[in-house]
């Protein structure tokens, strides 16, 4: 670095920098410029061993080269036939940190064709990554790792893919289950309300109900305090329909059809007359400052030609002697236990303004109260005389035990038993049933039996229910019938 060959190059290349613009370097490393310098000899001197003629062919320049033996600047200089130098020496320096650091020497390397001499402070020594000082690392190379077989590059990808795969699909089953989980969550919100509103409809049922219990317990009894039956509804005068799908209509309706297995009723209307009502019920109580049980009955009662809206419109004495026949039993009112024998005297309807919309194949007639109280059977078949006292009554005959009159004539004729009234009163019209005989018309009789109208009943909620009053099947109320002819 100090001789004047390095000094006279180093102002050269200074000078050609400034000349290119190139950064001026103040000094080289002094292994750089050695190389430098014995580069520039060794080629010079190849050249300066040819004739200007050779100089221009490369390969008679290397062939030159190879011949060089110098003592350069960075020592001998030799190469060998593969164009190496021949045993070089090469310091070993640790690298600076920065662009304008030092090189710092710490060993040298001489190559031999044979052996190589190495000197070396290890304690200086640097390795990148692992600081100063300390071990050598070792100058083996790891082993290369094993080529994977064919087959394994083909299924890490399946093997990748399918777990990409199975991966979305857990992804998207966690959405679903949390879609579901958010789903379920809200009907279960959902039922929850809905169960709280059925909650609060039972019980605002069971409070609709008991005002309805209520209603009607305090209806009846207003009723009871006017002395008219409990079954009858607002208001307490009229004609009043019964529905088809009633109790009381089929009440009337397995009385009808027990001696008429073919007749349907199309209408049933309960009567309310509270006058009528009063005066059967003071007939009653009569009977019983008598002494006599009352023996009230469901009978059978035609009219004949006479509109049955003259009776349970009357507000004096409904069922009247004024409007009797002389018969078998002499000249009173008849009333049958079977609704066959008063169908031979049931009113054709013309269809009035109370009871509109009659067809020409129904009839009608009522389905009365009556009080039978302390009854005689008369046997008009007994003899001719019998049959006389019969016809000539006027009155019931004297009861030989009680030492007054019977109150009512009962017998028997056209297979039906009879009982006959001799004063108003004794009778009330309960119900008007309009019939007709034959196929059933679902038009005018819509139910073909008692469960069925029931079974719809129950289906019809909206509809107010009556209470209706029993008639059992000893019908210990019989039925009815006006006797006009003999």
């Amino acid at each position: 670095k100090d001789t004047a060959a390095y000094n006279e190059f180093l102002i050269r290349m200074k000078d050609w920098q400034a000349r290119n613009g190139r950064r001026v370097m103040e000094h080289l490393p002094d292994y750089a410029a050695a190389m430098l310098v014995d580069s520039t000899l060794s080629l010079a001197m190849a050249l300066s061993n040819l004739p200007p003629e050779r100089r221009s062919n490369g390969n008679e320049v290397v062939e030159a080269l190879r011949g060089i033996n110098l003592g350069g600047v960075s020592g001998k200089v030799r190469f060998t036939s593969e164009g190496d130098r021949r045993d070089p020496v090469y310091d070993i320096v640790n690298l600076p940190n920065n662009h304008d650091g030092e090189w710092q020497v710490v060993g040298s390397i001489k190559l031999h064709s044979d052996r190589s001499d190495v000197s070396l402070a290890k304690e200086e020594l640097c390795w990148a990554g692992r600081g100063c000082g300390g071990e050598t690392p070792s100058d083996e190379y790891p082993q290369p790792k094993q080529k994977l077989p064919a087959w394994v590059l083909v299924v890490i990808p399946l093997i990748a893919l399918l777990t990409v795969a199975l991966g979305l699909k857990y992804w998207r089953s966690k959405v679903k289950k949390a879609k579901l989980r958010e789903s379920i969550c809200d009907l279960q919100s959902r039922l929850d309300a809905v169960k709280n509103i059925d909650n609060e409809l039972a019980g605002l049922g069971r409070t609709i109900e008991n005002a309805k219990d209520k209603q009607d317990r305090l209806i009846k009894e207003r009723f009871a305090l006017q002395g008219v039956p409990t079954h009858w509804t607002s208001p307490l005068e009229g004609l009043i329909e019964v529905p088809p799908d009633d109790e009381q209509y089929w009440n009337v309706m397995d009385q009808l059809r027990e001696t008429m297995s073919d007749a349907w009723a199309s209408k049933v209307w309960r009567v309310q007359n509270k006058s009528l009502w009063t005066f059967y019920s003071f007939h009653k109580d009569r009977l019983k400052m008598h002494g006599a049980d009352p023996n009230e009955r469901h009978v059978w009662h035609g009219t004949s030609t006479l509109d049955p809206a003259i009776i349970y419109s009357d507000r004096q004495d409904g069922f009247m002697m004024q409007f009797s026949n002389k018969g078998f039993w002499g000249r009173g009112i008849y009333f049958a236990d079977k609704a066959s024998y008063s169908n031979s005297y049931t009113y054709k309807p013309s269809g009035s303004s109370e009871r509109p919309g009659a067809s020409d194949d129904e009839k009608e007639m009522f389905f009365a109260r009556l009080l039978v109280g302390n009854e005689v059977l008369m046997n008009r078949d007994e003899s001719n005389a019998k049959a006389a006292e019969c016809r000539n009554l006027t009155v019931p005959p004297d009861d030989p035990t009680k030492g007054q009159r019977y109150n009512t004539v009962t017998g028997y004729t056209a297979g039906s038993q009879v009982w006959i009234v001799y004063e108003n009163g004794r009778a009330y019209p309960d119900y008007l049933v309009r019939y007709y005989r034959g196929k059933r018309d679902a038009k005018r009789s819509p139910f073909k039996s008692r469960r069925e109208a029931i079974s719809h009943q129950r289906r019809n909620s909206s509809r107010t229910e009556t209470s209706a009053p029993s008639i059992s099947a000893s019908r210990t109320v019989p039925k009815w019938v006006y006797f006009d002819k003999g």
